[in-house]
C-alpha cells in the first residue's frame, strides 16, 4: 500500500480528478457562453496540477491500469466520470441537470459523449469506445445496465464501474466484500533471493510467472494463435501438487515478489462452500486480480477440480475469458475437469522432504541468533522435514528455551521435529515411540542372526548406494524391503521395532484396514500417499499382518477381480521405487504374491519358540518386583507350548488374577492362564497343575 509523500500525491491525483469531473458536469449543465468560457479557464488550470502529479510518477493507480489494459486518454476520462458519483455522491445532482431528469442521476454514454466530446462529429467517433466488446467492457472494467427510463436505448444504459475499480483508484489494497469471503490479498515480503527452494520447482515456476506478466495480450491476439486460429485463454492454470508444508505458496511469493506482483490467496474450501454462490464470487475474485495485475493462489484446491465439481467448468471458463494466472495448489494429481486441462499449462511436483543443504538453511532462518552454533545440517540429514513442519518445529523449540530461560541445543530440535513426524500421514500410520533392544528380542540363533543381518544393511545402505555408485547404476529396487513370516505372537512386530530403535529411525505402523477402501481407486489413492510421505531416511514402514494388501493376483473373472489386481500392481511399483525401508509381516506366507519375491530382500521366518526360548521370555516378562508366592518354576511354565505373545497374555491374565483375589501371584494362577491361552490356540495340554 503506499504511504507517504506516494499517498499524498495519489490522493492529490484523485482529488483533482473529481474537480475536473465536477467542472465538466457544471459546464455540460449551462448553456451560458460565458459560463461556459470560466469553466473552460478552470478545466485547464486543473488538467495542468494533473499533468504535473502524473509527471512525478508513473505508479498513480490510473496510470498502472492505462498501462496493463492499453486504455487512452479518452477511456481514462470515462472510467473517472463513471467513478465519480461512488467517490463523491454529491455530484449525482450535477448528473441529474446534465441530463435534465431529477430521477436521472447516472452516469450513461450519452452523458459521457455530452461532457467529453466538443462537437456531435467527435460524439458519433466516440460511441466506438461504449460497444459491448470495446475494451472497457470486455475488459470489465465497466458494466452496462439497462434501466426502466432508458428504454432500449443503449447510450441510455447505466454504466456502473465494480467496487473494486472504485476501491483501486484511491489506492485502497483490500479486496471487495465478495472476494474477502473466502480469499485475502497480500504483499509478498519474500524474493528469490531471500527464500531457498528446490531446483526443480524454480526452474519451472519462474519462467511462467515472469513470461506471463512479461506479455501482453490484446483482445485481437486470442483467433490469432496457431496456424488453424484456434483459440487461446487469455488466463493461465498452473498446478503446483505438494504436501501441506512443502512450500507451493512460499514458491509462488518469492516469485511474486520478485517481480513486484501482489499474491490473492484463496481458501478453496471456503470457495467451494459457496457453491452457486461461488460462481459469481470467483468471477468477481478474477476481474479484481486482472485489474491489479496479481497472482492468484487457491489452496486445497482438489474439490474444485475434480471432474464432476460444480464449479469446474466456471473456473475454465474464467480462465478463457480472464487475463489472470492461477496456481491451483493440490496434494494429489487428480483427476481434473477436462474444460481445466486444457487451462493448466503445466503440473509441478514439490518434493515432500527437502534436501539437507536446503533445510538446514530453513532451520537457520527459524532460530534466534544465539541458536547460530548448532549444527542444522546434521539435524537435516538425520530428520527430513517440509520447510512448513521445521516452521512449525522452530516455533515449538523457541516457546520452549522462553519458558526454561536455556537456549535450545540439537536435541531440543530433533524432538520438535520428531514431533512432527507422521503428522500428515492422518489415519494411515501411526509413528511408534517403543524402544527396543536385543535384549528384548528371544529368537532362535538363526532367526537372531538375521535381524542383526538386516540392521548391519539399514545402517550401511547410504554408503553403499551413495557412496559407492550402486545408486546410480541401479535405478530402481534399491530400498530394503523385509518380509517376517510366523504364527502370531512369535515376535515379528517386536522384532521390527527392535530394528528401529537399534538404527536410530522411526517406525510407522501402517493402518491396513485404512488404506484397503471399498471404493474403486480409493485404495492405489492411499498407498501412494503412503510412499509419497515417507520419509527414507527417517522412517520405517511396517505393514503389519499384510496379507490383504499382498495376497497372490487371481485371474479375471469378475470385474472386481481387475481393480483388485490394480491394487498388487500399484504396490509392487511404489515398493521398488521407495529408497527406505518397508517391513512386512504375515501369518500366511503362501498367500502373497510370487512377485513380490525379487522384491524382497530379506526373508525372515518366525518359529514357535522351543522350550529353551519359552523359558527365557517367561523370565524375561516376569518383572523381578513382582509379587509372587514363593519361587516360580520357569522350566514347568515353559513345556507348554505357547508364542511369545500368548506368553504375554498369560501374565497378564495371571496378574489380573491374583490382584482380584488378594493373593499373590502363584505358580498355580499362571499356569492356569497359561493353558486357557494355549487350548484357545487349539493345543492340546494337561487340565491339571501338578505341583
Amino acid at each position: 500500500m503506499a504511504n507517504g509523500p506516494m499517498k499524498t500525491k495519489m490522493l492529490s491525483a484523485v482529488d483533482r480528478q473529481l474537480a475536473l469531473a465536477e467542472v465538466q458536469l457544471r459546464r455540460a449543465a449551462t448553456s451560458d457562453l460565458e459560463a461556459r468560457r470560466e469553466f473552460d479557464i478552470e478545466l485547464v488550470a486543473i488538467r495542468s496540477e494533473l499533468e504535473l502529479l502524473t509527471a512525478e510518477s508513473d505508479a498513480l493507480p490510473m496510470q498502472q491500469l492505462a498501462g496493463r489494459f492499453d486504455l487512452d486518454a479518452f477511456e481514462q476520462q470515462i472510467l473517472w466520470l463513471c467513478a465519480a458519483p461512488w467517490l463523491e455522491p454529491r455530484l449525482r445532482s450535477w448528473i441529474a441537470r446534465v441530463n435534465d431528469n431529477s430521477i436521472h442521476d447516472w452516469v450513461d454514454a450519452a452523458l459521457c459523449l455530452r461532457v467529453l466530446c466538443s462537437d456531435r462529429v467527435d460524439r458519433l467517433a466516440a460511441q466506438r469506445y461504449f460497444e459491448s466488446n470495446a475494451p472497457l467492457f470486455s475488459r470489465h472494467l465497466l458494466r452496462s445496465i439497462p434501466r426502466e427510463i432508458a428504454g432500449y436505448n443503449p447510450l441510455a444504459f447505466a454504466l456502473l464501474p465494480g467496487e473494486h475499480l472504485v476501491q483501486y483508484l484511491v489506492g485502497a489494497e483490500s479486496l471487495s466484500r465478495t472476494a474477502s469471503r473466502f480469499a485475502a490479498r497480500v504483499t509478498p515480503t519474500v524474493t528469490l533471493e531471500t527464500v531457498t527452494l528446490p531446483v526443480e520447482v524454480t526452474g519451472k515456476l519462474v519462467p511462467i510467472i515472469k513470461g506471463f506478466y512479461a506479455t501482453k495480450m490484446s483482445l485481437d491476439d486470442r483467433t490469432q494463435f496457431g496456424l488453424a486460429g484456434m483459440e487461446r485463454s487469455r488466463g493461465v492454470g498452473v498446478m503446483l501438487i505438494g504436501a501441506e508444508g512443502s512450500g507451493r505458496t512460499l514458491a509462488v511469493k518469492a516469485v511474486a515478489g520478485s517481480i513486484g506482483r501482489s499474491v490473492t490467496i484463496v481458501d478453496g474450501r471456503r470457495l467451494d462452500q459457496l457453491s452457486h454462490a461461488g460462481i459469481d464470487a470467483w468471477e468477481q475474485l478474477c476481474q479484481e486480480s486482472e485489474m491489479r495485475g496479481e497472482v492468484v493462489v487457491v489452496r486445497h484446491a482438489e474439490d474444485l477440480l475434480k471432474q464432476g465439481a460444480n464449479l469446474a467448468p466456471f473456473i475454465a471458463d474464467t480462465l478463457s475469458n480472464y487475463n489472470v494466472l492461477v496456481v491451483f495448489c493440490v496434494e494429489e494429481s487428480a483427476h481434473v475437469e477436462p474444460s481445466l486441462q486444457l487451462r493448466i499449462v503445466e503440473r509441478i511436483r514439490l518434493p515432500f522432504g527437502f534436501e539437507p543443504d536446503h533445510l538446514a538453511k530453513v532451520w537457520a532462518a527459524n532460530m534466534p541468533d544465539a541458536a547460530d552454533d548448532l549444527d542444522y545440517e546434521h539435524l537435516s540429514r538425520r530428520l527430513r522435514l517440509t520447510g512448513g513442519q521445521v516452521r512449525v518445529a522452530a516455533r515449538l523449540a523457541n516457546l520452549l528455551t522462553a519458558s526454561s530461560n536455556h537456549h535450545a541445543d540439537i536435541k531440543m530440535l530433533e524432538n520438535a521435529a520428531l514431533s512432527q513426524l507422521g503428522a500428515d500421514m492422518g489415519h494411515l500410520a501411526k509413528m511408534s515411540d517403543e524402544q527396543r533392544s536385543f535384549a528384548d528380542l528371544i529368537l532362535p540363533k538363526e532367526t537372531e542372526a538375521q535381524i542383526r543381518e538386516i540392521v548391519s544393511a539399514v545402517k550401511n545402505r547410504m554408503r553403499i548406494m551413495r557412496d559407492w555408485g550402486l545408486k546410480r547404476r541401479l535405478k530402481r529396487g534399491i530400498g530394503i524391503c523385509c518380509l517376517f513370516d510366523g504364527d502370531p505372537g512369535t515376535g515379528k512386530t517386536l522384532a521390527a521395532e527392535v530394528i528401529t530403535s537399534e538404527v536410530g529411525l522411526r517406525l510407522f505402523r501402517v493402518n491396513v484396514s485404512g488404506v484397503v477402501d471399498k471404493y474403486i481407486g480409493e485404495t492405489e489413492k492411499n498407498l501412494s500417499r503412503i510412499f509419497e510421505r515417507a520419509r527414507p531416511d527417517t522412517m520405517v514402514l511396517l505393514f503389519d499382518e499384510a496379507d490383504s494388501l499382498f495376497s497372490k493376483r487371481t485371474e479375471v473373472s469378475r470385474s472386481t477381480d481387475r481393480y483388485s489386481n490394480m491394487e498388487i500392481n500399484v504396490l509392487l511399483q511404489l515398493i521398488e521405487r521407495y529408497e527406505g525401508v518397508t517391513i512386512l509381516t504375515t501369518n500366511l506366507k503362501q498367500a502373497i504374491d510370487n512377485a513380490f519375491e525379487r522384491r524382497i530382500t530379506f526373508k525372515v521366518n518366525f518359529p514357535m519358540p522351543e522350550p529353551p526360548q519359552r523359558q527365557k521370555i517367561w523370565r524375561h516378562l516376569l518383572p523381578p518386583e513382582m509379587p509372587t508366592d514363593g519361587e516360580l518354576d520357569h522350566e514347568y511354565l515353559a513345556e507348554l507350548e505357547m508364542s511369545g505373545g500368548e506368553i504375554k497374555n498369560a501374565i497378564i491374565r495371571a496378574a489380573y488374577a491374583a490382584a482380584n483375589s488378594g493373593d499373590l501371584l502363584s505358580m498355580e494362577q499362571l499356569f492356569d492362564a497359561a493353558r486357557r491361552e494355549a487350548a484357545s490356540a487349539g493345543r492340546l495340554v494337561r487340565e491339571v497343575f501338578e505341583k
